[in-house]
């Protein structure tokens, strides 16, 4: 009968160590150990590194200190690590101290009785509960300290978009106030003209109409300027009344050549997060399949009753397997299952979405850089033209209304370089964060 028990415990201890002991494998981006280029270097260089501007600098500081979402992330990871340190003391015994004394009547006496009994409870983990649950939990913990590092790299992302975002729509304000001054002064031309008898009411009512226009949508970039400054504020979590607006001229650490192919995607803290949870999952759903083995423990009981002199104590085993809970046991196995099913699926969804997101950012920057020239030479065009035509309308040889179309097409054309130059900052931007982001 010894040596049957004995093969029983063997056997338990065998099952457990293949099955509820085994660890998580993660699954490695097969990119991983492919040998980074220059470029494939970008997403990894501190921030400080990739944004120079010193007055950039001292706003994604102040973000990092205030921002209220970054606060709530840190706050989130100090919640795992005290679960974590919960789940480490699992494997200690249970210790509880249960004084009581009171006056007994026993007819017309009565008696003063007391107890200073302590008892100690250790359940052994010998089918993994306690493992599974700390691995897990240990789990969660990092993956929440990659959700805090994930929210911190959008952050700065945001902080420093929103700042050239002021800077772009600051020179859109400057090429509108430079516009209605030449249509002002055209304006007055035409009044002249018209006076001298060598114009009518029809072209000076048009000028006035495109400076109007002109003043309309000075006040529309006014707007956005504000809306975009209020967007910092929220990021800064601050009030700015007021910000002294960057340059255009932003210099960015070679990126050299970028081959998606070779980049190892793990460097994602929003990768590392959703392979964490995929781990957790894995964790949860063993954690399951040890709730279908019985709870071993030893518990002690020690004391004082009554009398100093009468010490009591009391050792035992116990052990509890449940027999009427199989069907609830196996529904929460099956969920357990299904729910790292879904964090598997969650996790390739992330890498795709990583993959897509390098892509999306190389592919607007090599536009954004390729239309830069052709919007450079645009704008001289449209200078020249305005010029030439502006000369022919003062000889009476051409039509005010091809001054006013030179105008605006020059006008357009300023505010579209000015706008591509911003493409080519956010697309920097969107590419360092979608290759990791730095620290």
């Amino acid at each position: 009968m010894r040596k049957n028990i004995i093969l029983i415990v063997a056997v338990a201890f065998w099952v457990s160590s293949c099955s509820i002991y085994k660890k998580y494998e993660p699954i490695n981006d097969t990119r991983a150990e492919a040998k980074a280029e220059s470029g494939n270097q970008f997403g990894e260089l501190q921030w400080r590194e990739v944004f120079t501007d010193a007055q950039l600098q001292g706003l994604i500081e102040k973000a990092l200190q205030n921002n209220a979402d970054l606060q709530k992330s840190h706050l989130a990871v100090q919640q795992m690590e005290a679960s974590l340190k919960a789940a480490k003391l699992g494997y200690l015994p249970s210790v509880g101290l249960n004084p009581n004394a009171g006056y007994v009547g026993i007819n017309s006496s009565t008696d003063f009785q007391y107890d200073l009994p302590v008892a100690l409870d250790w359940q052994l983990d010998i089918f993994g509960r306690n493992t599974t649950a700390k691995r897990k939990a240990n789990a969660l913990t990092e993956e929440y300290k990659d959700l805090e590092q994930a929210t911190k790299a959008e952050l700065i992302a945001s902080v420093a978009k929103a700042y050239y975002s002021l800077a772009m729509i600051d020179n859109q304000i400057k090429i509108a106030d430079t516009t209605i001054r030449i249509r002002e002064k055209a304006l007055e031309t035409q009044q002249a003209l018209m006076d001298a008898g060598l114009s009518n009411s029809a072209a000076v009512s048009q000028f006035a109409a495109e400076l109007c226009a002109v003043k309309v949508q000075q006040g529309e970039l006014q707007r956005q300027f504000n809306e975009v400054r209020n967007s910092l504020s929220v990021l800064l979590n601050e009030n700015l009344s007021d910000i002294q607006c960057g340059s255009m001229n932003a210099t960015f650490p070679e990126i050299g050549n970028v081959e998606i192919a070779s980049i190892n995607l793990l460097s994602r803290p929003d990768v590392r997060a959703a392979q964490h949870d995929l781990e957790a999952a894995f964790y949860a759903e063993r954690g399951a399949v040890a709730e279908f083995w019985p709870n071993i423990g030893i518990s002690c009981n020690a004391g004082i009753h009554f009398d100093p002199t009468d010490f009591v104590w009391l050792v035992a085993g116990s052990l509890f397997q449940p027999l009427f809970q199989r069907g609830q046991l196996y529904a929460n196995l099956k969920i357990a299952e299904s729910q790292q099913e879904q964090a598997r699926i969650e996790f390739e969804k992330t890498l795709l979405v990583a993959a897509t997101d390098i892509s999306n950012a190389l592919s607007g920057l090599n536009t954004a850089k390729n239309a830069s020239t052709l919007y450079a030479e645009q704008e001289k065009h449209y200078q020249d033209a305005y010029f030439a035509t502006n000369e022919l309308m003062k000889r009476g040889s051409g039509s005010y209304l091809e001054v006013l179309f030179a105008q605006q097409a020059l006008l357009e054309s300023s505010l579209a370089k000015v706008a591509n130059d911003y493409e080519a900052i956010c697309a920097t931007i969107s590419l360092y964060l979608a290759m990791g982001g730095g620290d």
